[in-house]
């Protein structure tokens, strides 16, 4: 079991949120409880992410283009969306650290998706599943 804390930052309000990974889904603090096999599809935007590859820090300091704070969405069966918006150096959100601690919870939730659902096939480049978009849905099929 992992737990992964974060805090996020809104004007003067601060709130925290506490992921709790076991072996059959996850528990957000904000979000409640969610099974892997609950999850239809996911969307990162991995070209704004520069640990998938996406501009380093370094760019959006010597451009006038404003730094992404990109959302993560992860979309379950019954329809409901769950969004984190996280900035990867820091910023109204968040800090640099929760963002390395979001990112070591998707890293181990596409690991465990991959097991689900993919694992005699070969891991995509972008964290085990996703797709050069950042994208990942569900097949119909089922492992059994």
């Amino acid at each position: 079991m992992a737990i992964y804390k974060l805090f996020k930052v809104a004007s003067k309000r601060q709130s925290v949120e506490v992921i709790t990974l076991s072996e059959l889904g996850f528990t957000s603090s904000c979000f409640g409880a969610v099974l892997f096999s609950d999850i239809s599809s996911i969307k990162i935007p991995a070209r704004e992410i520069s640990l998938l590859g996406g501009h380093k820090y370094d760019y959006y300091k010597q451009s006038e283009v404003n730094i992404p704070n990109p959302v993560v969405s992860i979309m379950l069966d019954n329809g409901h969306i769950l969004r984190w918006v996280l900035g990867e150096w820091g910023g109204l959100y968040n800090s640099k650290e929760d963002f390395s601690v979001f990112f070591a919870f998707l890293t181990a939730l596409t690991d465990q998706l991959y097991q689900l659902y993919h694992s005699d096939e070969p891991p995509n480049s972008y964290l085990q599943i996703l797709d050069e978009n950042g994208s990942w849905e569900k097949k119909n099929q089922y492992k059994i």
